[in-house]
């Protein structure tokens, strides 16, 4: 004697449903790609570094999704410019957040001004001063400078003492003894 089974499904589908108009005319917003090229160094990186690597790239991922999640309205279409932005700009710090990317670029505020949080964050004003000039902080120092005692100085390379990250080429490690230290290959 032969027995059938039969699953009935019900209220589930295999295939996908079919895209309604809104869905067709509004793309998806790849929140870990976004977060990935705007936010990663696209360079290996190893021990302490990736890990801060990852983090930054996974607050980034976290903090869109849950914008998403409360009803925040991303626009996908406004991603490509934000992200050629962040691409483009060689003066971007490698360790960067959405927030630096709002308070650079106009094109990064459009996209995430409806993201809590960001909306408030005010544009960066890019430093102008050269080596030797007078500055208040480091933004007011060109790229490859930071302020130290009032006056613009070239970042320092890995090894060399430090305070601070704003004063190095990669980061101020304080496991190197308060030394810079190349982040994921710079400095």
């Amino acid at each position: 004697m032969r027995v059938a089974i039969v699953f009935i499904a019900l209220g589930c589908s295999k295939s996908d449903p079919a895209p309604t108009a809104a869905s067709a005319e509004q793309p998806v917003f790849d929140v870990e790609g976004f977060c990935e090229a705007t936010l990663g160094v696209g360079r290996p990186c190893e021990g302490d570094d990736e890990l801060l690597e990852g983090n930054k790239i996974g607050l980034c991922t976290t903090t869109l999704r849950e914008a998403r999640d409360q009803g925040a309205t991303i626009d996908a279409s406004l991603a490509p410019a934000c992200i050629q932005a962040a691409k483009a700009d060689k003066t971007l710090p490698d360790v960067r957040t959405l927030e630096t990317l709002v308070s650079r670029f106009e094109s990064c505020r459009k996209l995430l001004v409806a993201v809590p949080g960001l909306a408030k964050v005010s544009p960066h004003k890019a430093g102008r001063a050269k080596a030797g000039d007078t500055c208040a902080t480091s933004a007011d120092c060109a790229h490859g400078l930071y302020c130290e005692t009032r006056a613009c100085a070239p970042k320092k390379k890995a090894g060399a003492s430090c305070a601070q990250s704003d004063e190095c080429l990669g980061r101020c490690s304080s496991q190197a003894g308060k030394k810079c230290a190349a982040y994921c290959g710079s400095g």
